[in-house]
């Protein structure tokens, strides 16, 4: 249960540092060379790493978020065409 937590915690995060300008890749990298990343970042071998989340500047500021008007993508009651 606890897993179901991880990724709206991430989503959260990631939309948050967009908000600030920052950039992030969720990524499972870390896996491929766990035992180096607990060492450089003090992590407790008692801990479970279960995701990585880089967070900095980008090269290129990315723009704002460019979204749909809700009327377009929400329905009430009824099936619309998506396209």
């Amino acid at each position: 249960m606890a897993w179901s937590a991880l990724f709206p915690a991430t989503q959260n995060l990631i939309v948050a540092a967009h908000a600030l300008s920052l950039g992030t890749a969720l990524t499972l990298f870390h896996l491929a060379s766990e035992k180096v990343v607990r060492e450089e970042l003090s992590i407790p071998d008692d801990w479970v790493i279960a995701a990585a989340i880089p967070v900095g500047y980008p090269a290129v500021p990315t723009g704002p978020v460019k979204r749909r008007p809700v009327e377009e993508v929400l329905f009430m009651n009824r099936l619309e065409n998506r396209t």
